[in-house]
């Protein structure tokens, strides 16, 4: 079976004024169909990454190029909140292309505190598909794309490979590459994240490193995150209260060359499961995403992931003691 939805072009326009009116509101709808909260299932989600793939493909052949499905690792253990995750970073790669176009920028509201299910995880991927469409007359799309059939035995896991590949997609029309300072301004985050843990628990939040950092490599700070990480999953593991679906998800085995897209994907799965943290704690105020900064270098992360794992170190003292 193709990856991507099969495309076809409606030639007739003769008959077209009552067809087009049609498919206006099945664009408008969605072509995947709505997502209702009880009903939805990973499956669903993932028909809605395909046709996000499929409407891909339109542009790409617009703009006069070859489309290649990109390829993308397979993983395990992803949960819906770290499909969202990475439903949110294709949303944004996406008004990143409208900006580019010439269409106005529009932005995302904080991930909500909750345990995320795959109906929020939907709800945002149609989000995502229908400002994708915006960009159709743009590139004087007038093509349908067929509905893409339900697979059976999909897993949040194969979602977020799939919605990884849009990602990988839209890097192929101009989006540009991630480059330290997004990877910074996601670890800012994450620092903002644990400082509210550390308040929640009574020990001191967010300190400046001592000795500042310097010549560090894409390949050093994926190591310091991974390490965080793993520190991170060891504490929850032991502290009862702190228990979320599935734990924190362990770090994928890393690239042999480390790119600052492989740090910013590790970075946003513990943004996903820090959020899961709070959650369970009942701390309901949603993650403070700083401005974007200019500037920064891998050694600039690495110093703000060090910040993290001393904080999270006092956390797991006060655990211990407690």
């Amino acid at each position: 079976m193709p990856c991507c939805a099969a495309v076809r072009t409606n030639r007739r326009r003769a008959a077209g004024r009552g067809l087009a009116l049609v498919l206006a509101a099945v664009l408008a709808a969605g072509v995947a169909g709505p997502v209702h909260a009880q009903t939805t299932k990973p499956k669903h989600v993932h028909r809605l990454a395909e046709t996000m793939l499929a409407e891909l493909e339109l542009l790409y052949r617009a703009d006069l190029r070859d489309f290649e499905l990109p390829e993308v690792p397979e993983v395990s253990g992803r949960k819906p909140r770290h499909v969202l995750m990475e439903v949110r970073r294709v949303y944004e790669s996406t008004q990143r292309l409208r900006y580019l176009n010439g269409l106005e920028r529009r932005s995302l509201d904080p991930v909500p505190v909750r345990h995320v299910r795959p109906a929020d995880v939907g709800e945002m991927a149609e989000r995502t598909l229908k400002q994708l469409r915006t960009l159709r007359k743009v590139y004087g799309i007038e093509a349908e794309v067929e509905r893409p059939a339900l697979r059976d035995g999909i897993v949040p896991s194969d979602v977020y490979v799939e919605v990884r590949k849009v990602q990988a997609a839209l890097r192929g029309l101009g989006v540009p590459a991630i480059v330290p300072n997004d990877v910074y301004r996601r670890a800012q985050m994450l620092a903002n994240e644990l400082d509210k843990l550390a308040e929640h628990f009574g020990v001191p939040g967010r300190q400046p490193v001592e000795e500042p950092s310097s010549g560090k490599t894409p390949a050093q700070v994926y190591k310091r995150v991974a390490g965080l990480a793993e520190h991170m999953r060891a504490v929850v593991a032991s502290a009862p209260d702190l228990s979320i679906p599935g734990g924190v998800t362990p770090s994928p085995e890393p690239p042999e060359t480390p790119t600052p897209a492989d740090v910013l994907a590790l970075v946003r799965l513990l943004l996903a499961d820090t959020t899961a943290i709070k959650a369970e704690l009942g701390i309901d105020s949603p993650a403070a995403v700083p401005d974007r900064p200019v500037g920064r270098t891998p050694s600039d992360v690495y110093d703000v992931v060090r910040v993290c794992g001393e904080m999270l170190n006092r956390i797991e003292a006060k655990l211990t003691a407690g």
